[in-house]
């Protein structure tokens, strides 16, 4: 049997009913016999085409969501980019005494957590970093003078 533009109004009426839907509804609607209704949904596996336009529509939705949120992240990115700007003019210009940077700071954190950056660092003692936490007083001083001697004053590699 060949679709016909008859066929897929049924179909596109027997989708719009969405969880309601049945093939008594489409055969009313229609004004045909409730079996010629199923022998289209099985001729033209109505089922598999549901699911599938179900999952188109959930992706377009997904992609609609992720364009939303990119887009709200990025203007509270310019507030928070003005607040932090304003906050370093207002600072240099001595209209802000630092006792404490945590305003600041909390503006940059939310900025790196906006980007999806880290905004805690784990502190690790240099030794362990280095590998030097299980060397004898005479084997660490023998690897700062060789690290030492690379080195020329003022400069970091």
């Amino acid at each position: 049997m060949k679709e016909t533009l008859r066929h897929r109004e049924a179909f596109e009426y027997y989708y719009s009913l969405g969880h309601d839907r049945s093939l008594t509804s489409v055969a009313l609607q229609c004004g045909i016999s409730e079996r010629s209704v199923a022998a289209w949904s099985k001729a033209f596996d109505w089922q598999a085409r549901i699911e599938q336009r179900d999952q188109e529509n959930a992706r377009r939705i997904q992609q609609k969501t992720d364009e939303t949120i990119v887009g709200v992240k990025a203007k509270y990115r310019k507030v928070i980019g003005a607040a932090i700007s304003d906050f370093v003019a207002r600072l240099k210009a001595g209209q802000i005494v630092v006792d404490s940077v945590s305003d600041l700071e909390r503006l940059v954190k939310l900025d790196l957590l906006l980007m999806g950056e880290a905004t805690e660092t784990h502190a690790h003692r240099v030794e362990e970093v280095l590998g030097f936490d299980n060397l004898d007083d005479a084997e660490l001083r023998q690897r700062l003078a060789e690290a030492a001697d690379v080195l020329t004053p003022g400069e970091l590699p």
